[in-house]
């Protein structure tokens, strides 16, 4: 059985084949990847320090936060936006570990709101390990977008970045008119 497909869904089909092509989606892609491996490091190392150590709630999406910033930089400047060479101190690392430590003490407090909310109802401590790293992913997704638009727009931002934006500004404007 063939499927029709209707004029409207081929021009949506073409532009989706089209925005699959560009720089954005790659780096979006890309920094989709690094966030899903940095995510899943700060988990375990959470589950790790909070779940098997008892370190603190706070203590342990400090210190599992922190470590799992060292590769997500790496992997963010050097393979999601293609940068080489010698990182700048004060224009990507320093403001990488800016954004890094808010994200931090935002998730650390989340974590140590849900760690408080769940000793109210429940005794196990692995309920309460599952609810401080659920918090923990929770708070960084809430923030991933924001970290996008500012590792896209300013930190790791490239002549690319601009003409892409410009580019979209460009169809969209056609897209309105027509």
């Amino acid at each position: 059985m063939a499927v029709k497909v209707e004029g409207s869904s081929k021009a949506l089909i073409s532009k989706i084949k089209s925005l699959l092509k560009t720089d954005m989606f790659a780096r979006v892609w890309k920094y989709a990847s690094v966030s899903v491996f940095s995510t899943l490091l700060t988990l375990a190392l959470v589950t790790f320090f909070f779940g098997l150590l008892k370190m603190s709630s706070i203590d342990a999406t400090v210190l599992a936060n922190l470590i799992s910033t060292i590769p997500a930089y790496y992997l963010t400047r050097n393979w999601a936006w293609g940068k080489s060479g010698r990182s700048h101190f004060w224009k990507e690392v320093a403001p990488f570990w800016i954004i890094a430590l808010i994200s931090t003490v935002l998730a650390a407090a989340a974590a140590d709101g849900a760690d408080r909310v769940a000793k109210h109802f429940t005794h196990s401590h692995s309920l309460e390990t599952i609810c401080v790293a659920g918090a923990n992913l929770l708070t960084y997704g809430i923030i991933w977008l924001v970290k996008f638009f500012v590792f896209n727009n300013v930190l790791f931002a490239t002549k690319s970045s601009s003409t892409d934006a410009k580019d979209n500004s460009i169809s969209e404007a056609a897209e309105v008119n027509s």
